[in-house]
């Protein structure tokens, strides 16, 4: 065995600091009754608020800040048993989902008021007891990654998985000291506040391109030094569709030339059936998506794609198309499929093709801006789960040095 870091003590869940506790779900928490209401009895102005286990996977992370997000709502006669009501500082856990990813995503209430919040349908309530843990930190305690292992081991189900009380109550957990705890909720909820700001940015930006989109693709607004009618055609008569190319994986040939199918580029052959740039949406499977290419490509048989633009900007033609939306023209009870005829037949107004490229520059300028914040987000999100590999498991350490310490 090799020596162990100094500071850092072997238990039955691995190596944590020395310093470091470990007690039990059950030990710690007090589970308490909750109710198992539908989406159908929820409205947006009731008597009490709902957290329905839906929105703890798709809604929130880690916490749940009653002051700055709204909850759907129950009326009084939808419920036979008021059970206990959330307090601050209380976990709400999911017990299931559709993926082992999800399985016991948890999310801490705070800043709840006056009004009273029940926890809902496919949700565990839990309450620490004795304040073990400080507030803040306990909505990350399910990413301790020791404590992922133990869950996703007891986790049972086929399309859906999840955990029972009873196994979650042995579940282990390490408990730092409560100073720790305090530095590490804070450095976590700074990272998770830069998360959101910029998740909410984005997501006001997409709104702002959509509101673009509709004004500048259907000439409601005009930019300035433009002012010449615009022409109704069908599609066929703007850019015509074709369905692509079979190319069987076996007979793929590595090189540098995307291959594009229904659903983006799959693969890469070492030859080009097409010239860039191009545009190019799904025939069958995953329709209705637009995508656009700069370089050859070969558009697969699962595609459709542009097989001239005439006079037209190929860009334009891009936004145009995932303007109007390809998944109406899509037909078939099983596999959906694009039909080519119904999408040609399609008539809409387009504009001189230097104001295309004017209208066509300016959306793109949006989305470069969009992919900047998003890969912003990305790295936030790298550097958030990084510090939860770091801070939960003490491998990095908040450490105060004195004054002495600090001089030498």
């Amino acid at each position: 065995m090799a020596d162990m870091k100094a500071g850092y003590k072997q238990t039955d869940i691995g190596v944590i600091p020395e310093d470091w506790d470990i007690k039990s779900y059950g030990e710690v928490f007090d589970f308490l009754s909750t109710i198992s209401n539908s989406r159908a009895d929820l409205c947006f102005k009731g008597d009490f608020g709902y957290i329905h286990y839906g929105d703890i996977h798709t809604r929130w992370e880690n916490t749940l800040d009653l002051s700055k997000n709204e909850l759907p709502e129950l009326h009084r006669d939808k419920i036979k048993k008021l059970p206990a009501s959330l307090r601050d500082g209380d976990l709400v856990m999911a017990d299931a989902s559709e993926d082992y990813e999800g399985i016991a995503k948890t999310v801490e209430v705070k800043n709840i008021g006056e009004k009273k919040v029940f926890s809902g349908l496919h949700t565990f309530l839990m309450r620490d007891r004795n304040a073990v843990f400080s507030d803040g930190i306990r909505g990350y305690i399910h990413e301790m990654p020791v404590v992922r292992q133990q869950i996703q081991k007891v986790a049972t189900g086929l399309k859906v998985v999840g955990v029972s009380k009873n196994t979650l109550k042995n579940v282990q957990v390490p408990v730092p000291k409560p100073e720790e705890q305090k530095q590490i909720a804070v450095a976590l909820s700074d990272v998770d506040g830069l998360i959101k700001s910029l998740s909410q940015l984005i997501a006001k930006k997409r709104d702002m391109k959509t509101a673009a989109m509709q004004q500048l693709l259907t000439g409601k607004k005009r930019l300035p030094g433009f002012d010449g009618e615009w022409e109704e055609k069908s599609l066929k008569e703007i850019v015509p569709l074709q369905r692509g190319f079979d190319l069987p994986k076996s007979q793929i040939e590595k090189g540098n030339i995307p291959v594009a199918y229904s659903n983006g580029i799959m693969a890469y052959h070492n030859k080009a059936m097409v010239k860039g740039p191009g545009v190019y949406t799904g025939r069958s499977g995953t329709i209705g998506k637009v995508n656009y290419i700069a370089s050859d490509y070969w558009p697969h048989n699962t595609s459709l794609w542009v097989t001239t633009f005439f006079d037209n900007d190929p860009k334009f033609v891009f936004y145009l198309y995932g303007f109007i939306g390809f998944d109406r023209f899509s037909s078939g009870s099983g596999v959906p499929t694009l039909n080519r005829n119904d999408a040609h037949d399609y008539r809409c107004f387009i504009p001189h093709p230097k104001e295309q490229a004017a209208i066509s520059t300016i959306l793109a300028d949006m989305d470069t801006e969009l992919d900047a914040l998003e890969q912003r987000l990305e790295k936030a999100r790298s550097l958030k789960t990084g510090m939860m590999q770091e801070l939960l498991t003490g491998k990095t350490r908040f450490i105060k040095t004195n004054k002495k310490q600090e001089a030498a």
